[in-house]
């Protein structure tokens, strides 16, 4: 399964085929902590000038550079710009000079993509409770969205389940019943002969859970969004075609004799037309998982009162 690090280098990967300009790199000579606010040494500052670059997901800004000792003097608040924090990075870490597609910006386009995916591509779940015999409704977790299916443990040493032919979902459930006495709780009538005492399993589906951008890069996604390892590439090109969006304004140059040989190379559109190419890619893909997902999830036929 893939991390959200692996989905972001091929999202990056992806983008960077698309585009003429490539960032001037180098690296870091000494670690640097979350509270470094003067100075940062690294391999070769002459690539370096005052402007953005980016350490790991961090984006920083530097105000001046040595380029006999590389030394790159930030100003005070030089860390954690641009939506990003403060943090810690080990020594050789690389280092983006003006980054055209900063990383933490599209981790921001991934979990913009996982919540578009949704009703389309949706996350299971599974809740399991204890049949009662005087009670035929049910309080359910109010992330569930539809109920795929209702099945119930038979008794004996067969390990049976059998599907329950007569249940209705509730999604306005009284609030002082089943919710939390303001908001609409969600419930489960269950109407068919269920053995008081035996296990009650309910498959549904549910909205994806996105990615904690504040934690350890080392998420996997199916285990996080709960979304099929299929769905992976999905996110990948709904991501791209999202960052690529803004390509045609960074690409913009000053009114030059070398800014009209590159609009030759260039289209002023260019960026555009390879957003509106991901997206179709995207949208195609977006439907197959779509279609995949309720062939092998389909809702079971049911009685309802």
């Amino acid at each position: 399964m893939a991390t959200l690090e692996q989905i972001t280098d091929r999202v990056d990967t992806l983008l960077h085929g698309y585009s003429l300009n490539m960032e001037s790199t180098s690296w870091l000579t000494a670690a640097v902590t979350n509270t470094t606010t003067t100075s940062i040494s690294v391999y070769d500052a002459n690539v370096i000038s005052r402007g953005y670059i980016q350490v790991d997901d961090e984006i920083m800004y530097v105000n001046t550079t040595n380029n006999i000792d590389n030394i790159l003097t930030l100003p005070p608040w030089g860390r954690g710009q641009r939506g990003t924090v403060a943090a810690v990075h080990s020594n050789s870490a690389k280092v983006l000079v003006s980054p055209l597609f900063p990383r933490f910006e599209i981790k921001r386009a991934i979990n913009d993509t996982i919540n578009a995916m949704y009703p389309s591509v949706f996350a299971i779940g599974q809740y399991q409770f204890s049949f009662v015999a005087a009670r035929t409704t049910y309080d359910i977790p109010d992330a569930v969205q539809n109920v795929l299916s209702v099945s119930h443990q038979v008794i004996g040493p067969s390990k049976e389940w059998l599907p329950v032919r007569a249940w209705q979902l509730d999604r306005t459930a009284n609030p002082t019943a089943f919710g939390d006495g303001t908001n609409f709780g969600h419930s489960l009538g269950i109407y068919s002969q269920v053995v008081p005492g035996r296990t009650v399993n309910v498959a549904y589906s549910k909205r994806p859970t996105i990615f904690d951008l504040t934690t350890a890069t080392s998420q996997e996604y199916s285990t996080i969004t709960g979304m099929p390892d299929y769905s992976e590439d999905v996110v990948v090109y709904g991501a791209a075609f999202r960052m690529i969006s803004f390509l045609d304004p960074s690409r913009l140059g000053p009114l030059s004799a070398e800014a009209d040989v590159l609009d030759n190379q260039r289209g002023a559109r260019s960026g555009e037309n390879a957003a509106r190419f991901l997206f179709n890619i995207y949208n195609t893909r977006l439907n197959e998982v779509a279609e995949n997902q309720r062939r092998q999830f389909p809702i079971r036929s049911h009685y309802q009162r």
